[in-house]
């Protein structure tokens, strides 16, 4: 029984500092999502989904959409190719064991976040 209560213990912090920054701002956020408020009014109104039927009407929204998504499409491809073409690079043999320095060099930056 003295076990459980201390893992209760050792986890309700965490719960709480999750439920302080994360579950309460979604919740307000959600609630001013649905109200037509501004900082510059102390009246707040309900207004309902009016806010996302409006956002999701707009033009540019859509146009940013679809650049995101083609940005998004282009550098993971370029990404993951010259991960792939250094990767083949490192393992080709080269003359006067150059290989080894190389690999050295791309593993450096592990080695040294560390330190």
């Amino acid at each position: 029984m003295n076990s459980k209560l201390y893992s209760y213990k050792m986890v309700c912090p965490a719960l709480i500092l999750y439920g302080i920054l994360f579950v309460i701002p979604v919740i307000c956020g959600l609630y001013f999502s649905l109200t037509d408020w501004t900082i510059e009014r102390d009246l707040i109104r309900f207004i309902g989904l009016e806010n996302f039927k409006t956002i999701f009407q707009d033009a540019d929204l859509i146009h940013a959409t679809i650049n995101t998504f083609i940005y998004t499409i282009i550098v993971v491809i370029f990404k993951n190719l010259c991960g792939l073409l250094l990767a083949l690079g490192v393992n080709v043999p080269l003359r006067f064991g150059v290989n080894n320095l190389f690999r050295a060099v791309f593993y450096m930056p592990a080695v040294i976040s560390t330190i």
